[in-house]
């Protein structure tokens, strides 16, 4: 499984069968999306998007797109974790098991991309690949949850997810909220620990302001303040670090006195 919390960005497609992609097809697809893209040299499922320049790194001076489908069978405890924090697909259960093969999309050199053109070049050439060969389930691994193939590309949050996490022995309705996938895009991940709120509405919070990020691409400052959860009370922002791992500085959203936590 690809780390993508080291700077790479990897998607794992799941599948019921073995795929065929056929290299020429996906070589147009991802034309058609993309702009110019031709073969890196070799054998492998690799392709350099010129339209998406980098800093030149071994002779090559722009974005890499990679396709690799694993020799090993599919472990089902790889998504476990995934699994129990995807919300907006109850399916992803039932689709899971049936799986037995990964192909593996991920992008090289990337990571200096203005954050939207990374995004465009993700969701790109995994609509190509999507085309060329349809999964069962993809298994979105930098935002650690399951989505549905037939998702809209286009949804802005569709990189991002909301996790759960409920503080036993703390007191009644204690929880921590954060969100993972707006790292690789050059934000910070948001935070928040609270008691006395619905989970439902702090994780429409959090994906609201992921959505306001990754459009406007402004970073949250230490001790800038944000409008709370419906209570017309300002929340105030703070450099931290994740609560959960995996373990990477967030931006904690504290909020006032009646809601907080610890």
């Amino acid at each position: 499984m690809v780390d993508s919390f080291a700077g790479l960005y990897g998607l794992e497609l799941l599948y019921r069968d073995r795929p065929e992609i056929g290299k020429s097809d996906l070589l147009d697809e991802l034309r058609s999306r993309l702009g110019r893209v031709d073969f890196l040299a070799g054998r492998l499922l690799a392709f350099v998007a010129h339209d998406y320049p980098v800093t030149p790194q071994d002779g090559v001076e722009a974005a890499v797109l990679f396709v690799h489908e694993s020799a090993e069978p599919f472990d089902q405890a790889n998504v476990r974790g995934a699994l129990a924090q995807t919300w907006n697909w109850p399916a992803a259960g039932d689709a899971v098991p049936h799986c037995r093969y990964t192909v593996t999309l991920t992008d090289m050199l990337a990571r200096a991309l203005e954050p939207r053109r990374r995004w465009q070049l993700v969701r790109g050439a995994l609509g190509a690949l999507m085309t060329v060969a349809p999964p069962a389930a993809i298994h979105w691994t930098p935002a650690q949850k399951l989505v549905d193939p037939g998702a809209d590309l286009d949804d802005p949050l569709l990189p991002v997810n909301a996790r759960l996490f409920r503080v036993e022995g703390r007191g009644q309705g204690e929880c921590v909220m954060d969100t993972v996938g707006l790292t690789l895009f050059g934000h910070s991940d948001l935070q928040c620990h609270f008691v006395g709120l619905a989970p439902d509405e702090v994780a429409a919070y959090l994906l609201e302001i992921s959505a306001y990020l990754l459009e406007n691409g402004e970073p949250l400052g230490h001790g800038q303040t944000v409008a709370g959860v419906g209570s017309g009370e300002n929340w105030v922002c703070l450099q931290d670090r994740a609560l959960v791992g995996p373990a990477r500085p967030v931006v904690s959203i504290r909020p006032s006195a009646r809601y907080a936590a610890g």
